[in-house]
């Protein structure tokens, strides 16, 4: 409450500074470049937004006299456009700066009519970052302007006075050339006595010099301006704008200078302040230990808050007087942090960074102005570490604790330069869910998991700790609510959290009432569909594949999620693996069936490597995650029917029926084609053959005719490779022709296949005749049943079901069964132990 009071107390004494240096009327000052501009501007209408037309900004500036002039031009075209522009504002900081108004007129059917009057105008202060807990102390001057109409074009100019007093006499500026909306005329102009380096987005940007009384101009121009095209989620660091950046500094080691004074502490530490540093000191020996516990302090006991008013936007405040009151920004907080860790005897030193530029910044010219924020660097036993003091809650040893990719920095240290931020602390998740769908009549339950590991668990503790659990539990429901229907919460989410290994795992019971709904392809099918909902979020596919500038992506992602089905019975699971490399992510799916428990274990991840997507690799990013999308989710169906029979105890219906009469019937026939070949066919005897054992190569042959019919009997069971309730269900609800003529050919030729590979057993070891030639006819007719299964499949399966998809195409069976049976075919028919062995017939 104290230091809200505080705080209050300090904006109140910034309004009444600023209603004692109220803004004035004067005319335009001498150094100020006159400038015209045209009515009809060719710019395209269509492009116009907000019923308005920007016929002129004009931006000027005198380094020598520290003033910023403005002045712009608007001409309205449509009502709308009165609403948007019937007001003028601008932005100053009263405890360094003054602001003057020259001119505001409204030029109507060529008449100017005089707008200006001082006294209307307001002053606020709006403090737009207050709910990032910054307060600037910045005024923003309003008039609102009366009588706008149609057709009328405001033209109004002022001049800010004064520049902040902390860069020390630096300058450095940035002038833009081109706005979001069409313009007719932009002016940057610049007066100076400084010697200054230039750096161009756009190196045709060339500016008219002109040069007397010791002093030098600048002048950049720029006409009938097209407007921005923005593009969805680019990165921060993407510049669309013409910008002309200037600067006094003629390199990196200046601006550390200069921030080394600024940062420079010139007082001794208060009592209180060494006293905690004793503390830290005595009880802990370690200095990575005591790294942490500064850290801790810093972030935990200092809540951030910034009053950052004139020279309070750069310099900070003294570390005694930060830890008195307990709070600071980003710089005083750094600025504490390192003086604490220093006086323990550990290298430490703020570090200012840019949130926004990344690794662009090293493309900028060297200025004070760059930076918008502030950390710090640990030098403990020659290795470096980075630490943002801003952050609450951090979890983690001293050595392994998240810093954000700020990329490039510059240290708060005499003679320091840039330098690269080689931080390669991410995070990670994984999420264990468990669906119990055992009961397929009862709600389904569903239990989570989820462990958090560094960045991910330092988020989603600050989640926990500044949101009540009513406001939790809400948020984990529409969550869960997005993939399920009628989720419900079964008990409280309960977390755990391991602070020193940075790891948090919450715990979660959910139950779903209609997990199971209708398939739109059949209304006999009830179907289930699993998602991986973790990762579902982050698959995100932009609505055009086409870009000109770098697509963002966040780097920090690596999250792994494994669904584990308890099922209502033994499954027919196609077994999946899905691998999806790019060079910007990585996507990967296998599936795992677990016969005895009846378990089915779903297995995704999903990883990003990098932070952005160059505009002419988008297309490729664009497909391949498409590809991903296409493949997230698992689905598996069950019969309505086969539920109502099973839970009816009905076995006896009229499908069973027409099951057991098809297996009996093609059990029987292929029964009596194998009698009629036993009784039926002998071959001529040559009595010059002798009767001799069964040996040599002929063992592996009957090896091979023991094991292959009790490999096919298996086979038909495990894979319900014959006619059963269930698959005549089956053939009904699919209704297509050709799968149905595929089942069955599959079903007769799999009970053939063993009913004949049993009769050639016996007819190996009763060493008939017949049994080579037979033994070569039933090799081939398995080559050429393989090959007709798979021709189907190759060119039916747009049609069939995805069981049936040509991914389940085994060529190499094809090719070693193949191989086998031409070796088998030539033993048999040349070799003299063959003609030999198999001299009986039936008499």
């Amino acid at each position: 409450m104290t230091n809200n009071i505080k705080v209050l107390i300090w904006i109140f004494s910034l309004i009444t500074t600023s209603i004692f240096s109220q803004i004035k009327k004067t005319t335009t000052p001498s150094w100020v470049k006159k400038q015209t501009y045209s009515l009809s501007p060719k710019i395209n209408p269509n492009e116009l937004n907000n019923g308005s037309m920007v016929l002129m900004f004009n931006n000027q500036t005198n380094s020598i006299t520290s003033e910023y002039y403005t002045r712009n031009v608007i001409k309205i075209l449509e009502s709308s456009g009165v609403q948007h522009n019937s007001s003028i504002s601008f932005l100053y900081d009263p405890t360094y700066q003054s602001a003057t108004v020259h001119s505001i007129n409204i030029i109507r059917e060529g008449e100017r009519i005089n707008k200006l009057d001082i006294n209307k105008f307001q002053l606020l202060q709006r403090e737009e970052n207050a709910e990032n807990h910054i307060y600037d102390g910045t005024l923003t001057a309003i008039l609102n302007l009366e009588d706008i109409r149609k057709g009328d074009i405001i033209d109004y100019s002022y001049t800010i006075k004064g520049f902040n007093p902390i860069y020390n006499n630096y300058f450095s500026t940035n002038f833009q050339l081109d706005y979001y909306e069409p313009v007719g005329k932009m002016i940057a102009y610049l007066i100076t006595d400084k010697k200054l380096n230039f750096k161009y987005s756009n190196p045709e940007l060339k500016p008219i010099i002109e040069t007397k009384n010791n002093y030098t101009s600048y002048l950049w121009e720029t006409k009938n301006i097209k407007n921005i095209e923005f593009e969805e989620n680019t990165p921060s660091w993407f510049n669309y704008y013409q910008n002309i950046s200037i600067s006094e500094f003629n390199n990196w080691k200046e601006v550390a200078n200069w921030a080394e004074k600024v940062f420079k502490i010139n007082q001794t530490l208060s009592p209180a302040l060494k006293e905690k540093i004793e503390f830290i000191r005595s009880n802990f020996k370690d200095d990575g230990v005591k790294i942490k516990e500064v850290l801790k302090f810093v972030q935990n006991e200092v809540r951030y808050l910034g009053l950052e008013s004139g020279i309070g936007s750069h310099k900070p405040f003294h570390p005694n007087k930060v830890f008195e009151q307990r709070y600071g920004d980003c710089k005083d907080k750094s600025l504490l942090m390192s003086t604490m860790l220093n006086e323990l005897g550990i290298e430490a030193y703020p570090i200012l960074v840019n949130s926004y530029l990344e690794h662009k910044i090293t493309e900028k010219l060297p200025s004070s102005k760059i930076f918008n924020h502030c950390i710090v660097k640990v030098v403990s036993n020659n290795n470096e570490f980075w630490y943002d003091p801003t952050y609450t809650e951090q979890g983690g040893t001293f050595d392994n604790i998240y810093v954000p990719q700020y990329k490039y920095g510059l240290p708060v240290k005499k003679g320091s330069s840039l330098e690269k931020i080689n931080s390669d602390i991410y995070g990670k998740t994984e999420v264990f869910e468990v669906f119990d769908i055992r009961s397929i009549y009862s709600p389904v339950t569903l239990n989570v998991t989820s462990k958090y590991y560094n960045k991910d668990a330092d988020d989603i503790r600050y989640y926990f700790l500044n949101n009540g659990m009513t406001s939790i539990k809400k948020d984990y429901l529409n969550f869960y609510n997005k993939y399920y229907n009628s989720v419900k919460l079964s008990d409280s989410i309960i977390f755990e959290d391991d602070h020193d290994k940075n790891i948090f795992i919450v715990h979660e019971k959910y139950t779903i009432d209609s997990l199971w709904t209708p398939s739109e392809t059949s209304n006999k099918l009830l179907e289930a569909y699993f998602y991986p909902s973790s990762i579902y979020d982050y698959i995100y596919l932009p609505n055009i594949k086409e870009r000109k500038t770098p697509f963002y992506l966040n780097s920090s992602i690596d999250i792994k999620q494994n669904i584990k089905i308890k099922l209502p019975e033994k499954w027919a699971i196609n077994p999946e693996k899905i691998k999806i490399d790019s060079k910007y992510f990585s996507y990967s799916f296998f599936d795992q069936y677990n016969d005895k428990q009846e378990e089915l274990d779903l297995s995704f991840s999903f990883k990003i490597f990098d932070s952005f997507i160059p505009s002419n690799k988008f297309n490729q990013y664009v497909i391949d995650m498409q590809n991903v999308e296409n493949k997230i989710s698992y689905g598996i169906n069950i019969n309505k029917d086969i539920l109502e029979n099973r839970s009816s105890n009905n076995f006896f219906n009229w499908k069973s029926i027409i099951a057991g009469f098809l297996n009996l019937i093609c059990i029987f026939f292929l029964i009596y084609l194998a009698y009629k070949t036993y009784y039926s066919y002998d071959l001529k005897i040559d009595n010059n053959n002798n009767n001799i054992p069964i040996g040599g190569w002929l063992i592996l042959i009957a090896i091979s005719l023991i094991f292959t019919p009790i490999v096919f009997i298996i086979q038909i069971i495990k894979n319900n490779l014959y006619f059963t309730y269930e698959n005549i269900s089956s053939l009904e609800i699919i209704n297509n022709l050709n799968y149905v003529t595929l089942v069955c050919f599959e079903i007769f030729m799999n009970f053939g296949f063993a009913i004949f590979y049993i009769l050639g057993t016996i007819l190996f070891f009763k060493k008939r005749t017949i049994f080579p030639r037979f033994f070569i006819i039933l090799i081939i007719s398995h080559i050429v049943f393989l090959l007709i299964d798979t021709l189907s499949i190759y060119f039916l399966s747009f049609d069939l079901p995805e069981y049936f998809s040509k991914k389940n195409i085994s060529y190499t069976e094809i090719f070693k069964e193949t191989i086998k049976a031409t070796i088998i075919t030539a033993y048999l028919l040349i070799s003299k132990r063959v003609k030999n062995t198999f001299v009986n017939t039936l008499d």
